[in-house]
């Protein structure tokens, strides 16, 4: 029996939950045998789509390039089978497989222009933004040390960058890479010290760039310069999604070992080898020229015989240095007999040529190892203490301080000045920092009252909310009513989904049955975003579909779909707490949503807390918990100490549903597994 279109886009989004690797290609190469056989066929792009995506990043991206081919014929015959969010991803994957063409040497030079001439009529035909095509041109450029360069990269840089097919996170990067090819280190560096000042992110910005700006640092002389930065490139890296993010760990082990930190660069030589499965000939060629610009530099600082730990084996810091030299050797001379030049033989004598730093470097005040292991994982805060308010104020009061202080046509009230309610507000924090509990939580409705009478309504919202969340955590009374009122005046006053999902997530954990109706009234609602699309179906389209991070630049959108994916996820939990049997079964597909987007943002505790829930949720509601208990215990598993005692909670509770479903042997071995 053929699948409805809910039950297969369901079915490929969880495939596409999946961790990168092996597993994921093979499943997402059965979704779409299964809908090419079977139907629907408005799910076909999609599934070509995730199959793109799972041979891209598993670790032999050129193999992507049959399904590609397919999906460009199925988007030739029937275009109307391709929604927003398929149209979306088919230009966003257009650019990875130009760039992979771009990065394989045995791919011809003449196939490689013709792609682009191809992408560029395409992109044209369908009105999409033509910064992507020629970031692509830019690339290709580079990599083949084309004569012209400074004509790609002048007209690449008057494109406007496009919102659905641009990365404005990672542009500076790109803008800094050509100055850096052509020697003009310095405009490289104030373009990279300006992206990293400002608040631009992506899966893998500002990690990248600040690594390349460390480098350039090195390259120039700036001791001091780099250690300013490096505890905050840790920091970055530890928070990045993204799977390309071999060459910037390479790019840290040569600026650790020209510094002569030895062990944090032979300690990063295992976080570069293992941080990524994307495995293009160019992208080694750049991975391994860092590794020998770096092991070169400990050679000239007497560490040749050290012995550094390579997949297993041993050897000296000189033998693996003749190892790389040769293997960069063979690549780039199978490039530069692509392009006709000898580009990549100079790039490679100038990363045997690296020299130390003319000091060694001060360690960083936190080592790589505890960042990766600690700080990548810690659960995120969740807003369940006091601060609505203060977290608003700036924005909220300079909102009031332009307010004209004129008498409402409308009525007799005497006029309160705008200066009242900042008053009343600041009344109120003060008894807050007294822990006058009751006191506060009156100064702040009569706050929220004076705000509603002067036209504040969203900041008389946000007075209600610290209101209401006094009366939650210090048991004052029920909380439910001056949340509900709270959410009016927050979505009256154009309250952002972000806004709104906080105070959701803070009322979760207390709602009542009473409450229930009014929670769940605006769990349903659709709220404006500044980051969210035109329309209610465009939301729709990019929620269903937008889940590889690497297509999230604009760090807008990713608030906005993780102000989503929290709200969603407290909806599942008081749906199954508060709810009939039917509700809970409803919440199941919130809670893997949720999951599936905590994971896409790299929030692994919460993606793992969230197919728990829908894990138990299924088993509930005799459902097939199997898939959602597994992809639990993995998250759980992938995040070390803190996830271990909810590996072995959900082990016992997935356990206990096999033995309840006669599957006793099954339970056994599930008790039995490594926690690895």
């Amino acid at each position: 029996m053929a699948r409805s279109i809910p039950e297969a886009t369901f079915a490929v989004g969880r495939v596409r939950a999946m961790p990168i690797g092996k597993a994921r290609a093979e499943a997402a190469a059965r979704e779409a045998r299964l809908i090419d056989a079977d139907g629907p066929d408005e799910v076909k792009a999609y599934a070509l789509e995730s199959l793109v995506e799972a041979l891209t990043w598993s670790g032999d991206p050129m193999k992507a390039m049959t399904p590609f081919v397919r999906l460009l014929r199925w988007w030739d015959a029937r275009p109307e089978m391709f929604d927003l969010g398929d149209q979306n991803i088919l230009f966003w994957e257009f650019g990875w497989i130009l760039g992979d063409l771009a990065r394989t040497a045995t791919v011809p030079k003449t196939r490689v222009d013709a792609a682009l001439d191809d992408m560029e009529r395409r992109f044209s035909l369908a009105s999409r933004g033509m910064e992507r095509v020629w970031n692509n041109r830019l690339e290709w450029a580079i990599i083949s040390g084309s004569e012209d360069v400074d004509q790609v990269f002048t007209t690449w840089l008057t494109m406007p960058i496009d919102d659905e097919d641009s990365c404005a996170a990672c542009h500076p990067e790109h803008e800094a890479a050509y100055l850096v090819e052509k020697g003009r280190l310095n405009q490289a560096i104030a373009i990279l010290e300006t992206a990293a000042a400002s608040d631009l992110s992506c899966s893998r910005e500002p990690a990248s760039l600040l690594a390349l700006l460390a480098w350039c640092y090195v390259e120039t002389g700036r001791v001091d310069d780099v250690e300013k930065i490096l505890t905050r490139i840790l920091v970055e890296f530890s928070q990045a999604t993204s799977s390309s993010m071999t060459v910037p760990y390479s790019c840290l082990f040569e600026v650790y070992a020209r510094g002569g930190l030895v062990e944090a660069a032979l300690a990063q030589v295992a976080s570069a080898s293992t941080e990524s499965g994307e495995n293009t000939q160019y992208t080694r060629l750049e991975y391994v020229r860092h590794l020998i610009a770096g092991a070169s530099a400990l050679v000239a600082q007497g560490f040749g015989d050290i012995s550094v730990e390579l997949d297993g084996r041993s050897c000296t810091v000189s033998a693996w240095l003749g190892e790389l030299d040769s293997e960069a050797e063979s690549l780039s001379q199978a490039f530069d007999v692509r392009h006709g030049n000898d580009a990549q033989a100079k790039r490679l004598e100038k990363a045997r040529a690296a020299q130390p730093t003319s000091r060694k470097l001060t360690r960083p005040s936190v080592e790589p190892n505890t960042i990766l292991a600690e700080e990548a994982h810690k659960p995120e805060p969740k807003p369940t203490r006091l601060g609505f308010l203060k977290r608003n104020r700036k924005r909220d009061n300079r909102v009031a301080e332009n307010q004209k202080l004129a008498e409402s046509p409308a009525s007799d009230a005497k006029i309160l000045p705008v200066d009242s309610v900042i008053e009343a507000c600041q009344k109120a924090e003060a008894l807050v920092a007294d822990e006058k509990w009751a006191s506060a939580c009156a100064a702040y409705i009569e706050a929220s009252a004076l705000a509603e009478k002067r036209g504040l309504i969203e900041q008389a919202g946000w007075c209600l909310a610290e209101a209401a969340q006094i009366e939650q955590t210090k048991g004052f009374r029920d909380p439910g009513k001056g949340y509900g009122r709270a959410l009016a005046l927050l979505v009256a006053g154009g309250a952002t989904l972000e806004d709104v999902s906080k105070v959701l997530v803070a009322w979760a954990p207390k709602v009542t049955a009473k409450a229930y109706p009014t929670f769940m009234e605006y769990a349903n609602r659709t709220y404006s975003s500044p980051a969210r699309p035109a329309s209610a179906d465009d939301i729709e389209a990019l929620m269903t579909r937008l889940v590889h991070p690497a297509m999230v630049g604009s760090p807008l959108l990713r608030r906005y779909i993780l102000a989503w994916s929290e709200m969603k996820d407290a909806q599942a939990r008081v749906m199954a707490t508060c709810g009939t049997e039917e509700d809970a079964a409803e919440a199941i597909p919130l809670a893997q949503d949720a999951a599936s987007r905590f994971s896409m943002l790299g929030r692994t505790s919460d993606a793992a807390h969230a197919w728990w829930l829908a894990g138990r949720l299924e088993a509930r509601t005799d459902g097939e918990p199997d898939i959602d208990f597994r992809l639990a215990l993995d998250a759980f598993s992938s995040i070390g100490e803190p996830g271990r005692s909810f590996v072995v909670q959900t082990k016992s509770d997935f356990a206990a549903y096999l033995v309840a479903h006669g599957r006793g042997e099954d339970a056994t071995g599930v008790l039995a597994e490594d926690e690895e």
